[in-house]
């Protein structure tokens, strides 16, 4: 009879993150000393198979919307309003709908680690990389011969990988990798799951990893960017 996991069988998972996100995050520094970055990320996939880290800055951001013909200007935004406020006369609805859908799209460019191009996956990250491999024998360690899926270990690894993720990101935090002072104050951190996620989860780990006054600063913009009521 093979055991279910525990959450001590996936500490060694948050040192490996751990480890994993200062080597990133410190190569990101020297890689872009000109950068002002807002957002670091860790995320995984729905079948909890890796861990890696994305990050993005102001900089990258304007060249992610340009990539997208996204218009950013606050004046030719509204001039666009204005003219389609003649078009559809008392259509005030139908504006402030094209409003939100507006905030929507940047928000998504913003804040969806999946659409930042050559940052979507940045810095040195073979620590991370790793973490393919231990999962993948933490999976058959806890799954019988020939069984390609155990459900025992999945629903384990549906809560203990976030967890992991999540403590290893707030250790890094106490230790300083991502700056302390301004430079930390600058940054949101979070975690996100590529296929899937429930919304409100991943807004309570903004609010677990950030200080209130940098959430107070991004959480508008996340509830954007998570379909999340305001």
């Amino acid at each position: 009879m093979i055991a279910k996991p525990t959450a001590s069988d996936f500490k060694p998972l948050v040192t490996l993150i751990e480890r994993g996100i200062e080597e990133a995050f410190t190569s990101i520094r020297a890689l872009y000393p000109n950068d002002h970055f807002y957002a670091v990320v860790l995320s995984t996939y729905g079948d909890r198979s890796s861990v890696s880290l994305h990050a993005n800055s102001y900089e990258n951001l304007e060249l992610v919307y340009a990539a997208s013909d996204i218009e950013t200007d606050p004046a030719k935004i509204e001039a666009r309003y204005a003219e389609l406020k003649g078009i559809f006369g008392s259509g005030a609805r139908k504006v402030a709908k094209m409003k939100r859908a507006k905030a929507e799209e940047l928000a998504y460019y913003k804040w969806g680690w999946m659409e930042w191009m050559d940052y979507e996956f940045i810095g040195e990250q073979p620590i991370l990389e790793e973490t393919w491999t231990w999962l993948d024998e933490c999976r058959k360690r806890f799954s019988l011969d020939g069984e390609s899926f155990s459900e025992r270990y999945f629903e384990a690894a549906w809560k203990y990988v976030p967890e992991a993720m999540i403590t290893a990101m707030e250790n890094c935090d106490k230790k300083g990798v991502f700056g302390t002072g301004e430079a930390r104050d600058s940054l949101l951190l979070y975690t996100g799951e590529y296929d899937g996620g429930d919304e409100q989860d991943m807004l309570d780990v903004v609010k677990r990893l950030n200080p209130p006054h940098i959430v107070d600063r991004f959480e508008n913009d996340m509830r954007e960017f998570l379909g999340l009521q305001k």
